[in-house]
This record gives structure tokens, sequence and C-alpha cells, in this order.
């Protein structure tokens, strides 16, 4: 993604909308990375994918999955335990 600061955003306003048409780009400002200018398509195609996660609660899963879950966590933990 190519970027650009915000002070260059005023002189070379048609070269950012023209790049952003093509793909996404990025706005610096003090050297952190603020906005994402994109083209409408790619927004309309973000925003209609929505939210799919979904949250639940461990006492609400079936129990043979509530006990896979368990061991997959500790199964998990103990392989960071290496990595301290």
């Amino acid at each position: 993604m190519r970027a650009f600061t915000t002070t260059e955003l005023s002189k070379k306003s048609g070269e950012i909308i023209t790049e952003a048409l093509r793909r996404p780009v990025v706005l610096t400002q003090r050297g952190k990375e603020r906005l994402v200018v994109m083209n409408v398509e790619d927004y309309h195609r973000l925003q209609s994918r929505g939210e799919t996660r979904q949250a639940g609660r461990l006492v609400d899963m079936p129990d043979d999955l509530a006990e896979a879950f368990i061991e997959a966590a500790e199964t998990f933990a103990k392989g960071n335990d290496n990595d301290g």
C-alpha cells in the first residue's frame, strides 16, 4: 500500500486520488499511519461483509465441544510456556 503524508495531501491531492482509485492509500501524520483512502467500491465491499464473528460462553457449549476447547487451550498454553 502506498503511503503519503498529510502534508503531501494538500500538494498532491490529484496523485493521491488517482492512486486511491487503484488501491488503498495510507496517509501518515508525524510518521504514524492515520487514515486510509480507498475507492468507494472497495469500501462498500468491506461494509457488506459485516461482522461474522460471534461470542459465546464455555458453559453454553455442548459438553463434547467444551472439553475439546479446554484441551486445545491447555495444549496451546503448554506450547507457549517454552517461548518465555
